[in-house]
């Protein structure tokens, strides 16, 4: 499922460096808001495996919720001043960083065997 959203994402990341039409900002916004959406959900499938007890669940999801929410409006505070002072093409590279870390966390969670269930 993160996989899906990390591939959507950088598909939206892609069309939107492909053009400044308004077809082009349409198309990478609709994608990156499934992308979004997929992530997000995927994201909070994992932390719920990640806990054992339901109350440590609800304190994960909960820190989880508060990080999401708070660092989407710090970044919707300064995507204006990015935007202007950086300019499109450069912002748009610059999403792309955390993209490669979750993506380089999903091959690891892969690799180490992480997501299987102790025998």
């Amino acid at each position: 499922m993160v996989s899906a959203g990390l591939a959507l994402f950088l598909l939206s990341a892609a069309v939107g460096l492909t053009g400044l039409s308004l077809p082009h900002f349409t198309l990478a916004l609709v994608l990156n808001g499934i992308a979004w959406n997929i992530l997000f959900v995927g994201g909070s499938t994992l932390i719920a495996q990640a806990a054992t007890a339901p109350k440590e669940r609800a304190r994960l999801q909960a820190l989880s919720e508060f990080s999401v929410f708070g660092l989407s409006a710090l970044a919707s505070v300064g995507a204006g001043p990015a935007q202007a002072s950086l300019g499109w093409e450069i912002v748009l590279s610059l999403s792309l960083a955390p993209v490669a870390l979750l993506g380089l966390s999903v091959l690891a969670y892969r690799v180490t065997g992480a997501h299987r269930a102790p025998a």
